[in-house]
């Protein structure tokens, strides 16, 4: 059967071969073509049954290019326009590469457990700026108007990461009537490396993504998106760089709402400082016998070099967008606090126990937690991610943040204190800087909080580690919906995440979560006077003033000992202390960044993997779940 429809922006031709019938997705012969400005795109369709409104149709675009391959000459540079591809049609049933990333044998492993013939050889690749487009297989439903759009920013420390293959399903959320677009963007040396200069300024992953959402408002109208109702999603860095787009100019008018998800740009791993920046293109550069004396002869010979080459001399560690007074102007607290940002609604949110993943191995069961392990524990915290060195400034830290988090009103033992080493990586990485940000944005646009509270009933880590970063990104793609899970997902956690996709698909659409009661639930605005939040679990209620102390502990009372502890050479981290210049290349001010060598925490949530890996989808690599060893992606 042929199927033909024609309108204004929106040529269609669906060729329906057979249809399947089964409980969840099921992928048909069939295939879709839509007229772009570039040419045509031919992609292909998936039918989904659903329990009351039968078989419903998504549209899927894979593999789309947003901007000419960052390749030879574009290599370091600012995203270009792609080719037009008339008078061909554009094959966009199938994945394209993912970004150059260094082979992480354990991101090896998880990403043949669905990719069984994956290589880095032959599935990495600097051509690898693409984005992939679901859309809901029914038109809009009146001429002239059109379905709101979320674009999804990955995780994954701005170092690795891909929505490649089916590591973000993208099937379902569009049944909610929104269209879902996931992004890549350079990574590493290739999407952050810069000489500090007009020669090679850098952030060349966060132009890559202002370039995707350029795109999105030129195209989507063709696939049955609104350009005018663009949503910007990400989890973790990718939460932290929708928060950067927050306060860029470049990214102004491209989107009109935002969510952020496990990370927000006051996280410590938001961006990196400009010097250290330089020193690590410099160090790569004087590596690959490169002259590091002039900019453009650097530069020069970095292009160059292959990209294996650069791959293995970088230093992959604390990669991230700087201070390039382009991109983004000025720090994010001083900008926040200028009023000098995007007023968007927003949703911003974590997971109850971010800092269980984080928490490092020697501090899990069985060993014994007791006050002094503590202590030992926050030793090491502050030496290796708030000072420089061991001085003896360190102990009034050490000494407040033990005050903080010793359990004063019972008797400590080891289960309890174990939740406070959580807790502090918890609150120092996510929770306190997401609370300073909705503190700001509340005042000028319409804010809402959550805490994601929800462990499935099917989780198989241990107890004490709770619902840890990234455990929410299944549901937030449906995964309890597909049918291809190896894992049995109970009808809690099908509520769970048709809770969340409702709530993110009103929010796209009107700009509030709950226009009416969703599942029983209004979520109440954020603001800095009862600072309302939905706990999200299997009884979602309204809660207020999270965890006030504790925030209160780090977002008023910590800034105040930094000072106490200064000289300014002692700190590595405080946010204000960063100061844009004219010319970077000479810059010698405060990091951005809380430390130099993160990579002694080393445990990763499971749960997330599992349900993704299990169901085929790698969630890890699109939320991202991964952990460069110890920092949040």
């Amino acid at each position: 059967m042929i199927w033909i429809t024609q309108e204004k922006n929106w040529s269609i031709v669906v060729f329906i071969v057979v249809a399947c019938f089964s409980f969840g997705i099921t992928n048909l012969s069939a295939t879709i073509i839509v007229e772009t400005q570039y040419g045509e795109i031919i992609g292909k369709t998936t039918q989904f049954l659903d329990e009351n409104d039968g078989f419903q149709t998504v549209y899927s675009f894979l593999g789309v290019p947003f901007a000419s391959p960052p390749v030879n000459e574009l290599r370091f540079e600012p995203p270009q326009r792609p080719a037009a591809w008339k008078p061909q049609t554009y094959n966009a049933t199938f994945f394209r590469n993912v970004c150059p990333q260094k082979n992480f044998s354990y991101f090896e492993k998880s990403i043949r457990n669905v990719w069984p013939e994956f290589s880095w050889e032959n599935d990495s690749n600097e051509d690898c700026l693409y984005l992939n487009i679901f859309t809901p297989g029914n038109k809009p439903s009146n001429a002239g108007h059109f379905h709101p759009v979320i674009m999804f920013i990955h995780g994954g420390s701005y170092a690795f990461g891909t929505t490649a293959r089916h590591t973000t399903p993208g099937e379902v959320l569009p049944r909610l009537g929104v269209v879902l677009v996931t992004i890549q963007y350079r990574l590493g040396p290739f999407g952050f490396m810069t000489a500090g200069d007009g020669v090679a300024r850098g952030n060349w992953g966060m132009l890559d993504q202002v370039e995707a959402l350029k795109w999105i408002k030129e195209n989507i109208e063709v696939f049955g998106g609104d350009p005018n109702r663009v949503t910007i999603l990400g989890v973790s860095s990718g939460g932290a760089s929708v928060g950067l787009h927050i306060l860029s100019p470049l990214s102004e008018g491209l989107f009109h709402r935002a969510i952020t998800e496990s990370g927000v740009e006051f996280s410590p791993f938001a961006f990196n400082s400009v010097k250290k920046a330089i020193d690590k293109t410099n160090i790569t550069a004087g590596k690959l016998s490169c002259d590091t004396t002039s900019s453009k002869r650097m530069m020069d010979c970095l292009r160059s070099k292959s990209a294996q080459s650069i791959i293995d001399k970088f230093d992959w560690r604390n990669t991230g967008p700087i201070i390039d007074r382009y991109f983004i102007y000025d720090t994010p607290k001083n900008l926040r606090r200028s009023g000098k940002f995007n007023k968007v609604p927003l949703i911003s949110g974590f997971n109850s126990h971010e800092g269980a993943h984080n928490t490092p191995q020697e501090f899990h069961p069985p060993r014994d937690i007791t006050t002094s392990v503590l202590r030992e524990f926050i030793n090491n915290f502050v030496e290796n991610h708030i000072l420089q060195d061991n001085n003896k400034t360190a102990v009034i830290i050490e000494d407040a943040i033990e005050f903080q988090y010793t359990p004063w009103s019972k008797t400590p033992d080891s289960p309890s204190l174990r939740q406070e080493i959580v807790n502090i990586m918890s609150d120092y990485y996510v929770a306190a800087p997401t609370l300073g940000v909705l503190g700001i944005h509340s005042a000028l646009a319409p804010t809402y909080m959550f805490e994601f509270n929800h462990r499935s009933a099917e989780s198989d880590t241990d107890a004490w580690m709770g619902v840890a970063h990234g455990e929410n990104t299944p549901y937030v793609f449906g995964a309890p919906f597909l049918n291809s899970t190896a894992l049995n997902f109970t009808n809690e956690d099908r509520n769970i995440s048709r809770l969340i996709m409702t709530l993110y698909a009103n929010f796209a659409k009107y700009g509030n979560p709950t226009p009416h009661r969703v599942h029983g639930v209004i979520w109440d605005r954020f603001n800095t006077a009862s600072k309302l939040y939905l706990r999200i679990n299997n009884r979602s209620q309204m809660g207020a003033y999270y965890e006030s102390r504790r925030m209160a502990f780090w977002n008023n009372y910590y800034p105040k000992i930094l000072n106490l502890t200064k000289p300014e050479s002692l700190t590595k981290h405080s946010g204000d202390d960063v100061k844009p210049t004219d010319n970077p290349r000479n810059y010698t001010g405060e990091d951005a960044r809380p430390t130099d060598n993160p990579r002694n925490y080393t445990t990763c949530s499971n749960i997330g993997v599992k349900l993704f890996l299990n169901t085929g989808f790698l969630g890890f690599l699109s939320s991202v779940l991964l952990v460069l060893p110890d920092v949040f992606i």
